[in-house]
């Protein structure tokens, strides 16, 4: 299922021993990494359960389970619990009182109190009549009765965020607010005078297009605490009636926003919860606080629904994997992933299902895609044959970083350097090279230098002489580590400089551009034995060969009009297999096959325009990261790109040095060995335990320790591939 492509190594050149000459370094390659690893990294819980109903009859459900009670609130304090939420954990509590305002803490397991957590900062803040409260594990919002509002805390350390308030709740007429509850896009808000009203959760605003009309639904009822699932939320109505009439739990579909009556809780008054206000429920048992028993009712929900066991391969959930939970989130830094889900009931009469569908069939077991720079949704469903009214859907957010933002890499100090209108980058695992033009003209007359691990300037390193060479437009550059070749926009031509001491070369300039058509060259990438140059105006990528700089049609990029890359491909950096083309017209990059120039949209970075990288211009990645220029902003945006088919480490024995020295993002390396050594160990270390190492030529002397590779006298080609567990090997 994963192709080989080789990461390869032209070593050693063995010299003649008649010659007496020191040796030779042998000519730069092809390249053909692909730089990732894996990064099973666990994200913070989104503490949002979702339970999936479905149409089947209604059975008795909403029975008492008072073993799940919290009993006795009063004596902690608590003489008018309000709103509840809990992050699977711990429980918070709203007490109503004006004297003692705050958020009380209890072990969701336990029952007992965790007063560390609690929320002492209500009345300071002037939240002093608090109902509802949600989070979404960072944020914990609190509505207020009196100032029609709703608060927002930190979770972290429970001070105020004042930056996250809803303040839009009065001018939409929702006065009196009390039940909140968020699916992490909208912020549902109850009125006790004619509805829930809808709220967009980033920017406040509103959003009646999603409000729920309970007025005309079920009458002018006292709404209080409201929580949702995937397709139900249900609201509670308190007439403060000590009999069974009102006091219950009614049921409204969120996509139609109708009542749906068969889910409705009827049984409170029988319970004796005769003055209902929050809930909360983890789908496994319901909640319910009473702000006259000063207590909280529990009533069970099937055990029918749940999953015995829940694992994604290559992933850690977060948190650990229980029956009870329902929502979970994993981490991922691997483009092109796939993971595979298995799932078991924990009644053996239950049937599980998996959406989205198997990505693999002819692969064992359950394969789920997971999009790049994205969120992946896995919903796994545990179904009973009998016994109740929903299904209980399990839900895992998958974040794959791969091409998403990686700011803490970043190089936001070009404007203080001078470097004010970036364009090419490249980099030998060290530093980083910018090339500064606006207009098409060499604004500073250099490429200026930087450390890539510090991001600080290097001016030692730096290329001073472009004007004085008659290269006044710089674009992009490319180095196989011996010479730079930069790309001038203006001259039709790509000029080149000795990396030793940055004085020009004109004997490995490119002059064939004008006369092959290629008159607005931009982007410029090599695999050693091809050069392949941009063209803006062309909106295609001209290919010539890095021998004698002639022309190689064969190896064009025809296609990117065709695949909405039409506006000028800048920047170009490829890893062998894939070629990625910025684009500052769609501020995306695109990705092609080297193989056959098609598209592989798979790849494709189509977060610039989210992140401000605007005006995106040169390209260069270490495996790990990927760095992309922006001309407008003057800085380097940086994004996450990996897989695990990366080493660590790669040595050769007897003293034998590889240039460049080793670097994670370097996949072409040569090498020289005097006459007398005849036989090498070859050492390469994969970067992750989950990825293979393999060698060619074969192992010479299979009984000796290490890889052997035997040598000939002239060019030695040794191959080392790096498999992942998935996605491309190396």
């Amino acid at each position: 299922m994963n192709p080989h492509s080789k990461e390869s190594m032209k070593t050693p050149n063995r010299t003649q021993r008649d010659t007496g000459a020191p040796s030779k370094p042998t000519s730069h390659s092809a390249i053909s990494p692909i730089n990732r690893f894996l990064c099973a990294a666990a994200l913070a819980l989104l503490p949002l359960l979702l339970l999936q109903p479905t149409a089947t009859a209604q059975t008795t459900f909403a029975a008492r389970n008072p073993a799940q009670d919290f009993d006795n609130l009063n004596a902690d304090g608590i003489p008018w619990p309000q709103g509840l939420w809990s992050d699977g954990q711990t429980l918070w509590v709203v007490n109503n009182g004006w004297s003692n305002p705050k958020l009380y803490a209890y072990d969701l397991a336990t029952k007992s109190r965790d007063p560390a957590k609690d929320f002492d900062t209500l009345k300071a803040a002037g939240n002093t009549n608090p109902m509802g409260i949600w989070s979404d594990g960072t944020t914990m919002w609190v509505a207020e009765w009196i100032d029609d509002k709703i608060y927002a805390y930190k979770m972290s350390d429970k001070s105020r965020d004042a930056a996250k308030d809803f303040d839009t709740l009065k001018a939409a007429g929702n006065t009196n607010p009390t039940g909140i509850w968020s699916d992490g896009s909208t912020m549902w808000v109850a009125d006790t005078a004619d509805r829930i009203y809808a709220y967009n959760l980033t920017t406040k605003q509103r959003d009646s297009s999603r409000d729920i009309d309970t007025n005309s639904l079920i009458g002018n009822r006292y709404i209080q605490g409201i929580w949702a699932d995937g397709s139900t939320i249900w609201a509670v109505d308190y007439t403060g009636q000590d009999n069974n009439v009102g006091n219950k739990i009614y049921a409204f579909n969120r996509s139609t926003r109708t009542r749906d009556s068969a889910k409705e809780f009827d049984t409170l008054s029988a319970a004796g919860n005769n003055h209902p206000r929050g809930i909360w429920s983890d789908g496994t048992t319901m909640w319910v606080a009473d702000s006259q028993d000063d207590k909280i009712y529990a009533y069970r929900l099937s055990d029918a629904e749940a999953l015995g066991s829940l694992s994604l391969s290559g992933l850690t959930l977060s948190p650990a994997f229980d029956g009870g939970t329902v929502r979970y989130t994993a981490s991922i830094v691997q483009s092109g992933a796939q993971t595979t889900v298995t799932a078991t009931a924990a009644q053996s009469t239950a049937s599980v299902s998996i959406s989205p569908a198997d990505a693999d069939t002819a692969t064992a077991g359950h394969q789920v895609a997971l999009a790049n720079g994205a969120e992946t949704y896995i919903i796994i469903s545990a179904t009973p044959s009998i016994g109740r009214i929903w299904d209980r859907d399990y839900i895992v957010v998958v974040t794959n970083q791969s091409t998403s933002r990686n700011p803490s890499q970043d190089f936001n100090t070009l404007i203080a350097a001078g470097n004010n209108y970036p364009q090419g980058i490249w980099s030998d695992g060290k530093t980083m090279w910018v090339t500064d033009a606006v207009n098409n003209v060499a604004a500073d007359n250099k490429i200026y230098a930087y450390n890539l691990a510090t991001k600080n300037r290097n001016p030692a390193e730096d290329f001073d002489i472009l004007i004085a060479s008659g290269n006044g437009s710089p674009r992009d550059l490319w180095s196989d580590g011996t010479t730079m070749w930069v790309v001038d926009a203006t001259d039709d031509k790509i000029y080149a400089y000795k990396m030793s001491d940055k004085s020009r070369d004109p004997s490995k300039d490119f002059n064939t551009l004008r006369n092959a058509g290629n008159r607005h060259p931009a982007g410029l990438w090599s695999n050693g034995t091809t050069m392949w140059v941009a063209d803006w105006g062309d909106d295609k990528v001209y290919a010539y060969k890095m021998s004698d700089k002639s022309r190689d049609p064969t190896k064009d990029f025809n296609t990117l009009a065709g695949s909405g890359d039409s506006y000028g491909p800048n920047g170009l950096w490829s890893d062998g297999t894939t070629m990625w083309i910025s684009d500052p017209w769609q501020n995306k990059i695109y990705a092609y096959k080297m193989s056959d120039k098609s598209r592989d949209a798979s790849k494709d970075f189509n977060t610039l325009d989210v992140a401000g990288n605007g005006t995106p211009r040169g390209l260069w990645t270490d495996g790990a990261t990927m760095w992309v220029a922006d001309y407008a902003d003057a800085q380097v945006y940086a994004y996450h790109f990996s897989n695990d088919a990366v080493l660590s480490d790669l040595t050769l024995s007897e003293n034998v040095s590889i240039n460049p020295d080793f670097n994670s993002g370097t996949t072409r390396y040569t090498a020289s060995a005097p006459y007398a050594v005849t036989n090498l160990t070859v050492s390469a270390t994969a970067l992750h335990a989950n990825a293979t190492v393999s060698i060619l030529p074969a192992d010479a002397a299979p009984n000796t320790a290490g890889h052997q590779v035997a040598l000939s006298v002239g060019a030695n080609d040794i191959a080392i591939t790096v498999t992942p567990s998935s996605g491309s090997a190396r």
